[in-house]
């Protein structure tokens, strides 16, 4: 008896929602014991231990020689602009032609140092004490150039990762004496640039290190965990289960830790929203497309949906595809091209939201709805950013509201160079434009201290 009570207890409750023994509603639960949202000086006290966190693991990377082979192909990659200033230095380190040419510079040297590294490993040229001499006196030239550089976090993240997973293997790998566990060991020795003795020092140190980051990356998402449920909320009845988009939301939330640079002025929880939000409307995307259609071709989409409403209401009838082409910036054969993309039928007015008051269409098409968090939205775009873009040229407003999508017809913003064909400039003076603008900007949100 005792057996069937307990087997209808662990039986879910028809038409009455979740267990209470649910994880997902134990989550949800837990999410009221957590300390309140953090305001915007605890949001920058926080992203201040994480970038210390990071510079810590670095350092000891740097400290105790291990390879960078990151250095050379960075600096192949800005050589041939595969990447910008920003693919590599965090946001202000370096401006203008200047700033430019000083990084091509750092970039340069470091490159060079980690080369002669390379060769020194296997160089019998001198004494041992000699060899050591030198070694030391180059790790340390490069340990210098490379902190003076201003690495970008996420270039700090990449080296760390990398580093970290090489030892954890070589970690699990040492004391074995079996063929697979010789070769890690071996591969980790030829990566990182030392032999056993040193790497064995260094695993636990970098390890405590990364464990120091890692909670503090998580105290800092922890802080907004809640933000993620409510935004989720306003995708219900998308298809997808509420604790899938929980579960993307949160890995939005995890993105913007890492890529927050909290020098911006911009507070931590409206840029979490722009990710939390961009990660959920990506799985909705999935969920919603039978025939898998490229995450691109729906944003393109969504822009000709929202360009046609709005042709609908100024001309008082449906656009053809060339003015849509025209509102858009795209080719008529693109637009043709988008619009034909096959997705399976579904309703989009289907209720979504906690009170069925709003439908996926709403969702998915207008990026302009008003959703949880957008009291905040609002504060910081329409208010601050307005403001703040009025201390620049036209000209100069004009290239950022281009590049960034803020102009209302292109929400996924343009390229330098289609910038440069409407001004008739080349690519490389948009760039320079671009950078000066985001200067001023800067300095303006410095002296308002936003």
């Amino acid at each position: 008896m005792k057996k069937t009570t307990a087997t209808a207890e662990r039986r879910p409750r028809a038409r009455t929602g979740r267990s209470t023994r649910d994880p997902f509603d134990l989550y949800l639960a837990g999410l009221g014991e957590l300390q309140p949202p953090l305001d915007r000086a605890g949001e920058v006290a926080a992203a201040q231990l994480i970038e210390e966190a990071e510079r810590d693991c670095l350092d000891c990377i740097l400290d105790n020689g291990l390879s960078l082979p990151e250095v050379l192909t960075w600096h192949r990659r800005f050589e041939a602009e595969e990447i910008d200033v920003l693919g590599v230095a965090h946001l202000g380190r370096y401006e203008g032609l200047e700033g430019r040419a000083e990084l091509t510079k750092n970039l340069g040297k470091a490159a060079k140092v980690e080369e002669r590294i390379g060769k020194m490993a296997g160089s019998k040229r001198g004494s041992a004490a000699e060899r050591r001499v030198r070694r030391d006196r180059a790790w340390d030239q490069r340990g210098k150039i490379v902190r003076h550089m201003g690495l970008h976090r996420e270039r700090i993240q990449d080296v760390v990762a990398r580093v970290h997973r090489e030892l954890r293997a070589f970690a699990a790998a040492d004391g074995r004496e079996d063929d697979q566990a010789i070769e890690i060991i071996r591969r980790a020795e030829d990566n990182l640039g030392r032999r056993r003795p040193v790497l064995r020092r260094v695993w636990p140190v970098l390890d405590a290190k990364r464990r120091r980051l890692e909670a503090r990356r998580n105290a800092l998402a922890e802080a907004n965990l809640r933000l993620v449920v409510m935004l989720a909320k306003a995708y219900r009845g998308s298809g997808v289960p509420f604790p899938d988009l929980v579960q993307e939301g949160n890995l939005g939330l995890m993105r913007a830790v890492d890529k927050f640079d909290h020098r911006v002025g911009t507070r931590f929880s409206t840029y979490a929203t722009w990710w939390i939000r961009q990660s959920i409307a990506r799985e909705v995307t999935r969920h919603a497309e039978t025939v898998r259609v490229p995450f691109g071709m729906t944003e393109k989409r969504k822009r000709l949906r929202r360009a046609e409403r709005q042709l609908t209401q100024r001309y008082g009838r449906a656009p053809s595809e060339r003015e849509l082409a025209e509102e858009v910036g795209m080719t008529v054969d693109k637009v043709r091209r988008s619009l034909e993309a096959t997705t399976r039928s579904v309703s989009i007015h289907a209720p979504m939201g906690e009170d069925g008051d709003r439908s996926l269409d709403e969702v998915l098409c207008d990026d302009d709805a008003q959703q949880v968090d957008d009291a905040v939205i609002a504060r910081e775009r329409e208010g601050t950013a307005e403001r703040i873009l009025s201390v620049l040229s036209d000209r100069e407003q004009f290239i950022l509201r281009r590049r960034f999508g803020m102009d209302g017809n292109n929400a996924d913003g343009l390229t330098l160079r289609e910038i440069g064909e409407e001004l008739n400039l080349s690519r490389e003076r948009v760039r320079q434009l671009e950078a000066m603008a985001l200067e001023k900007l800067r300095g303006a949100l410095a002296r308002e201290g936003a």
